[in-house]
């Protein structure tokens, strides 16, 4: 199982702050779309991982966030972004790593502090500069 976080039929740009994440098997053409606005860090882990969820994917994410994920056996591929139905065939046929819905300078890079926030995701500068 595969989880997302959504807006619209997109890929959200950070998972931290999505309210939906859509859990599909990229086996079966079942989906289930799940909120989780109100939940905290850990929580979302939680039911991530009762989901069955083995990978995420999103476009970034929190490095503790990223870290829990990791640490309870969920692998985590971010920098992506792009239409669902798309992300998620490239996903099917192990080409995500040379789509096109790779984010542009997707790299590894220390987190730096926001003005804004007092963590940001990795990747957030790729898609709102920094």
């Amino acid at each position: 199982m595969i989880a997302l976080p959504v807006t619209g039929l997109q890929v959200a740009p950070i998972f931290d702050l999505s309210p939906w994440v859509l859990v599909a098997d990229p086996k079966k053409d079942g989906m289930t779309k799940l909120n989780v606005q109100r939940l905290g860090r850990s929580d979302r882990v939680k039911v991530l991982l009762k989901a069955g969820v083995k990978t995420v994917i999103c476009g970034c994410i929190s490095g503790p966030l990223q870290d829990m994920l990791e640490r309870s056996g969920i692998r985590v591929i971010w920098g992506i972004a792009g239409p669902l139905k798309n992300v998620l065939e490239s996903f099917a046929l192990s080409r995500l790593d040379e789509s096109e819905y790779r984010v542009l300078g997707r790299g590894e890079r220390p987190l730096k502090r926001h003005k804004t926030f007092d963590w940001v995701p990795r990747g957030f500068d790729l898609f709102f500069g920094s």
